[in-house]
């Protein structure tokens, strides 16, 4: 299992399990159909409440960009609009989202040609960030060669026997890859640093008047910044709040921060955790799946979980692991996550460590919380299948929430 090449700077020392198969040629999206995903519900809407459910089909359609659109149709607030999971734009994508107080019957405005309504039902409850099983996708790979056939074919059950590794993909990490470096800011405490970064060429979206608010945060003229009231109207929602409080108090960058959605903070400090996830699953990708003293191991299927003592049978936890029962659980630091204990708590301080990071003081100088937590250092492949079609190769797989497909198309193509 060699190093890659050239790591990608969202998975420092990047390897794949299946390093010793060579890369197979492959293409992926070529076409939005080419990568559909279907959501996997936690729980079935009751019938009957105050929130719309619909199921819907999106193409070429990101979550955030629906609910907008859900938002504007039915003037709702932002709250007012709940979904499950976020999925990426250039797909074809069936998810669940939730409207307070709109009535079934304007189920069908949502419709256009990049979205249909598939089930219409309601429910009590507000449909929450999270509330998912899991996710089905089905993916075309074009271009596969019929010679690399077997060499794929090989690499899935090798995946299928022992996992497959968990890393965050690239789409975890924004559109130029680095929002880890917004994050690194926030812990920092460093708010202007943080706005100057979010402002610039590699995060701010595209638009002709940011730049201008941009400016204005790099000169930190007292007169630049007061002159941002006239520029907020012209702005996107967030960045016109940000423009607006720049403006009542110039200069005080942390206040101006709380002018930002707080999804917005915590999706970069989330970004620098996953770098750190990734840097510490290559450190014992060999060891992903095999429990030591120290370990926190993690249920598949639940949330229970639990520190490898001195006294546990350490070869019945082995046997529990390759039937897939249960995974070692990586850290995902935060003020309140421990690392866990022996050689296990030593890669993950190195892994700490290795970012620049204090193990010991892991808590954000500015007001943002980072409670931290666990993900799984693998995760099984429910579902797995694959059938060679005129078109290309067909593959099916269910993971759990959280995981990244990519991360097993990696493995084929050898590409992050």
């Amino acid at each position: 299992m060699s190093e890659a090449a050239e790591a990608p700077a969202w998975a420092p020392g990047l390897r794949h399990l299946t390093a010793d198969e060579p890369p197979i040629p492959l293409r992926l999206r070529e076409r939005p159909e080419d990568f559909e995903v279907e959501e996997l519900p936690a729980f079935r809407p009751g019938g009957r409440g105050e929130h719309l459910f619909l199921f819907v089909e999106k193409r070429g359609l990101s979550t955030e960009a629906l609910a907008a659109r859900a938002r504007a149709v039915f003037d709702l607030a932002p709250a007012a609009v709940g979904f499950a999971g976020r999925k990426d734009a250039d797909a074809v994508t069936r998810q669940w989202i939730s409207l307070a107080g709109v009535p079934s019957e304007r189920a069908a405005e949502l419709e256009d040609e990049r979205v249909r309504v598939l089930e219409v039902t309601r429910n009590e409850r507000k449909l929450r960030l999270g509330a998912l099983a899991g996710n089905r996708f089905r993916l075309l790979l074009r271009g596969v060669d019929a010679r690399d056939l077997p060499r794929l074919a090989r690499s899935l059950e090798r995946l299928s026997a022992r996992g497959l590794p968990n890393y965050f993909g690239a789409q975890r990490f924004g559109r130029a890859g680095r929002s880890h470096e917004l994050g690194r800011r926030l812990l920092e405490g460093d708010a202007r640093g943080y706005l100057l970064a979010l402002l610039g060429p590699d995060h701010a979206p595209p638009h002709e008047d940011l730049p201008e608010l941009h400016e204005a945060v790099r000169s930190g003229e007292r007169r630049d910044l007061r002159g941002l009231r006239r520029l907020a109207p012209r702005l996107p929602r967030e960045h016109a709040r940000l423009a607006r409080q720049l403006a009542r108090r110039p200069g005080d960058w942390e206040s101006a921060l709380r002018a930002l959605d707080r999804s917005t903070l915590t999706s970069h400090l989330s970004a620098l955790q996953a770098r750190v996830f990734n840097r510490l699953l290559a450190s014992r990708l060999e060891r992903f799946d095999a429990p030591l003293r120290g370990d926190v191991l993690a249920f598949h299927g639940g949330r229970s979980r639990f520190e490898v003592g001195p006294e546990d049978d350490l070869e019945d936890l082995a046997r529990r692991a390759a039937r897939q029962e249960l995974s070692p659980a990586g850290l995902l630091f935060g003020a309140h996550e421990p690392l866990a204990g022996g050689e296990p708590g030593e890669l993950e301080r190195a892994a700490l460590l290795a970012e620049g990071l204090d193990p010991e003081d892991l808590t954000p100088r500015l007001d943002v919380p980072l409670p931290g937590g666990r993900r799984h250092l693998r995760v099984p492949l429910r579902g797995l299948s694959h059938a060679a079609t005129p078109e290309g190769v067909r593959l099916e797989v269910e993971l759990p929430p959280g995981s990244f497909v990519t991360a097993l198309v990696a493995e084929l193509s050898k590409r992050p």
